[in-house]
């Protein structure tokens, strides 16, 4: 597999696809995912089988997924470190993924064109296949945007029981095998406190929250965080988005609301600080990638606010993914030092934004 044309694609929540487009009316969510869990009837959770088993599981289960022109497959165990560092930074694969030793030659991954859908194989369960949309799709569009693997006759395959729904190992999975995660972008909240009230709101209804992170790492400065399902044991996955689709909307609004009482108080400063971190990404010589993501952020605001032009906030999440270090790494066919790296990255960000100056 060429992997440099992965590292090269466009990033696919922030282009057009079919089924939905970035939302200009609510800003803030970058973009939602939709994961489905599935395990074969009759083989062994991936956590309790050996690793023949994993392996065997994988050769069932390949043949069945449809894998149309331009689908491309790969074994993870046989992945480049470079490799696996861009994929975590497309979030194709998880940041922190389950070690089973000796089980990782029964992991696969499947790519579909334009990488907005993609299906893991023995990642904990037997297959985790996943769809990823710009912004929030409404949920009249749940159907279009939702479609389930391996749906109809085919479903027979999965381990279902009919009093839990599809069964998996872990027990927030148990049911629709749906989980839904949002990545919301949320600059006032952040300088306005307000974030362990947001937290402790999202949590009674259902979801989790955490900051973006980079291999591992939280990075805090860049005002990203990630909503996600904690389980629909007893619900569709109607009923499950419908339930996220409103808790987010509030997050949005309370946002919204802090954002402009942020604008109202503190307007002249903020556009000064918005203007003085535009200009130090435009002057970086060298730029290390957490200062990318704090910069960034304020840009984002700036396009909220309507300080910069609105293409500005889809430009940002652009270079966010592309200007990460494996991407760099991938893209340039290289080993990048600390120091090559980040006076890559500088040069990738200011042609990028002089670009966009220009059009």
């Amino acid at each position: 597999m060429n992997w440099a044309d992965v590292a090269n694609s466009p990033v696919p929540w922030v282009s057009n696809l079919p089924v939905t487009r970035r939302s200009p009316e609510n800003p803030g969510v970058v973009y939602t995912r939709m994961i489905a869990y599935r395990n074969l009837s009759g083989r062994p959770f991936v956590a309790s089988a050996p690793p023949n088993a994993c392996e065997a599981t994988a050769a069932l289960l390949l043949p069945l997924l449809p894998a149309g022109p331009g689908s491309r497959r790969a074994r993870l165990v046989d992945c480049p470190p470079s490799v696996l560092r861009m994929l975590r930074e497309r979030g194709l694969i998880p940041a922190n993924p389950v070690v089973f030793p000796g089980k990782g030659g029964g992991k696969w991954i499947l790519l579909r064109p334009g990488l907005w859908h993609w299906d893991l194989v023995n990642e904990v369960e037997h297959l985790t296949s996943s769809r990823v949309f710009p912004g929030m799709p409404a949920e009249a569009e749940l159907t279009k945007a939702y479609i389930p693997p391996m749906a109809g006759e085919s479903a027979a395959a999965w381990a279902w029981h009919r009093d839990f729904g599809f069964l998996n190992s872990h027990p927030s999975r148990i049911g629709p095998g749906l989980e839904l995660e949002a990545l919301v972008h949320l600059p006032a909240l952040v300088r306005g406190n307000c974030l362990p009230q947001a937290w402790n709101s999202m949590f009674a209804m259902g979801l989790t929250c955490r900051p973006h992170s980079h291999w591992g790492e939280p990075l805090p400065r860049a005002d990203l965080f990630h909503v996600q399902t904690r389980g629909g044991l007893g619900g569709s996955p109607e009923d499950l988005y419908g339930k996220f689709f409103r808790s987010i909307t509030d997050l949005l609004a309370w946002e919204a609301d802090q954002r402009r009482r942020m604008s109202e108080k503190h307007h002249k400063g903020l556009a000064e600080r918005i203007q003085q971190s535009h200009q130090a990404l435009l002057s970086a010589s060298n730029l290390a990638y957490p200062r990318l993501l704090e910069l960034g952020s304020w840009l984002r605001l700036g396009a909220y606010l309507g300080t910069l032009p609105a293409q500005t906030e889809p430009l940002l999440e652009e270079l966010r993914v592309i200007a990460a270090p494996g991407h760099l790494g991938v893209s340039s066919g290289s080993e990048l030092d600390k120091e090559d790296e980040d006076i890559l990255r500088a040069n990738v960000v200011r042609l990028s934004l002089e670009r966009q100056r220009a059009a």
